[in-house]
């Protein structure tokens, strides 16, 4: 179980970003070697809350934890005692065969309160007697640093900025008393090499109980029930006036017959598509006969099928063809790596049809689904340069002198299109994780490029009805479209933060909305 301290000191910036963003970076960096463990999520103040019960879903896992710095809890303050023993309690309820642990996060800026730290003493008490070791993860520094408020800049106490500090060997010593360890956050992954590897995850102690990584295949058997089945279904059928010395003769072939059938469904229906003409599709994609290849893939069902074609139209020149596949093989795709691939793909079909604006957003997307993406990362830079660029020409009204004079020679040489601006190309036919390159975009072609993007624009703004802008106007309605559809997004995540708002102040039994938190008597506001 997770525990993390979402109190207004973990705002404080002693480091980067700040211990709680920083909290939510080091979380996922665990989730990276957490594959096979149940996990949970607690927040606490004043009180604590439990976000995310125990699940093995390492997806769940990474949606809830993004809303750990925006969901505002019903009380100020920090009462680690209360999430620790609300941490037991949960693991106790599970009743998971194998060990668990509670992983507490926090910037270690505890109340000297003899009261408070007498609590938090007596619930690590109770996790000893549970045989669940506790381990704790330090976000801040001893130096520490003022604590930031949202309506005066620093948050005051007695008229002084309130300065925050981690207390090093306090937590140290709560960790020893706990049976487990403690470390300070660290830049690389040290720190889970000390924490989950050496500890948590050694002698079988896991954040909750192990669970199989292997896939489930089902295997379908009811064609052997199915069989017996009919042949008592016949023999109740048969027409009396048939002798009974006949029936075997009619049985046995027919029911062979019938047998066989199924067999074949069963088979056909365990492979989408044959080999032979996946092999065919990739060996004329790879011959550069990409008519052949689009052929083949659109026999093709699934994300395999869609995203081949995608490829092929792609290289035939056909963008807004090549767009629609990729389209559907996102929706299709299996995994994220899968889904990252299409989008990425997505976003150099749109990139080559001179929207980089929705190209840039594209690659944002994919790079949701893998972050250390090395050319998604170069061509959303270089996609925004030229929307920057276009946007600058319109504006000053330089279109007409376009490549002719310093701005573009000043946009060539800030561009390093050759070293960072080369676009590559998922293709996953290869059954490999190898991009295939695309022409390098030489600096002599930027013109082009930048023609290309106004070309967009003006087919976006004129209300002209020619094939052409026809296809830009659609192009711009579906730009809109997913902008607005991610307003709505946005709109639906605030919505299920206020959702979770007034499900913890309801917990807490306050009867109306919040404006505010409230100050508990006796803690500490941060």
């Amino acid at each position: 179980m997770i525990v993390v301290d979402v109190s207004r000191s973990m705002r404080t910036r002693d480091v980067e970003p700040n211990r709680l963003r920083r909290a939510q970076i080091e979380i996922n960096e665990l989730l990276q070697s957490a594959t096979n463990s149940r996990i949970g999520i607690i927040l606490y103040t004043s009180r604590a809350h439990l976000l995310l019960p125990f699940t093995h879903d390492i997806n769940a896992v990474k949606y809830y934890l993004k809303f750990i710095d925006s969901i505002p809890l019903p009380t100020y303050g920090s009462q680690a005692s209360d999430a620790l023993t609300l941490a037991r309690k949960e693991i106790e309820t599970a009743s998971f065969d194998t060990k668990s642990t509670v992983l507490w996060l926090t910037d270690g800026d505890i109340s000297s309160n003899s009261d408070s730290l007498q609590q938090l003493r007596t619930a690590i008490s109770g996790l000893n007697k549970a045989s669940i070791p506790l381990y704790i993860l330090g976000l801040g520094s001893p130096e520490g640093d003022a604590t930031p408020d949202n309506e005066s800049g620093w948050l005051q106490h007695e008229g002084r900025p309130v300065i925050s500090r981690m207390d090093e060997t306090l937590l140290a010593d709560l960790a020893s008393a706990g049976k487990g360890r403690f470390i300070i956050a660290q830049n690389d992954d040290s720190d889970w090499q000390y924490l989950y590897r050496q500890g948590i995850a050694a002698g079988s102690v896991t954040l909750g109980d192990e669970i199989s990584n292997d896939e489930t295949i089902w295997r379908e058997l009811y064609p052997w029930f199915l069989f017996p089945a009919i042949i008592l279904l016949f023999i109740c059928l048969m027409p009396y006036r048939l002798q009974p010395v006949s029936h075997p003769k009619m049985l046995v072939p027919m029911c062979l017959l019938i047998l066989a059938s199924l067999l074949q469904t069963n088979e056909a229906s365990a492979s989408e598509y044959s080999s032979e003409q996946a092999n065919m599709a990739y060996q004329s994609y790879a011959a550069e006969r990409f008519d052949q290849a689009a052929n083949f893939y659109r026999q093709i069902p699934g994300f395999l099928g869609r995203f081949g074609e995608g490829n092929s139209f792609y290289r035939l020149a056909e963008y807004s063809q090549a767009i629609t596949q990729f389209n559907q093989a996102i929706i299709l795709a299996n995994n994220d790596q899968q889904r990252g691939s299409a989008i990425y793909n997505l976003a150099n079909a749109t990139f080559m049809t001179g929207d980089y604006a929705l190209a840039a957003a594209l690659y944002r997307d994919s790079l949701l689904y893998r972050p250390s993406h090395e050319a998604s990362i170069a061509n959303l830079s270089l996609s925004l340069s030229l929307q920057q660029l276009i946007e600058d020409q319109i504006q000053q009204g330089l279109a007409s002198r376009m490549g002719t004079g310093p701005r573009s020679a000043r946009a060539e040489q800030g561009l390093d299109i050759n070293n960072q601006g080369s676009m590559t190309f998922d293709n996953e036919e290869e059954r490999k994780n190898t991009e295939l390159p695309l022409p390098d975009i030489p600096p002599q072609e930027l013109s082009k490029l930048l023609a290309k993007g106004l070309a967009h624009v003006r087919l976006a703004q004129n209300g002209s009805s020619s094939p052409g802008l026809i296809a830009g106007n659609k192009r711009s309605q579906w730009h809109q479209d997913i902008t607005a559809a991610r307003l709505r997004m946005r709109e639906l995540e605030d919505l299920q933060i206020l959702l979770w708002k007034r499900l913890f102040e309801m917990e807490e039994g306050f009867p109306a909305p919040l404006e505010e938190a409230e100050i508990v008597p006796g803690i500490l506001p941060w």
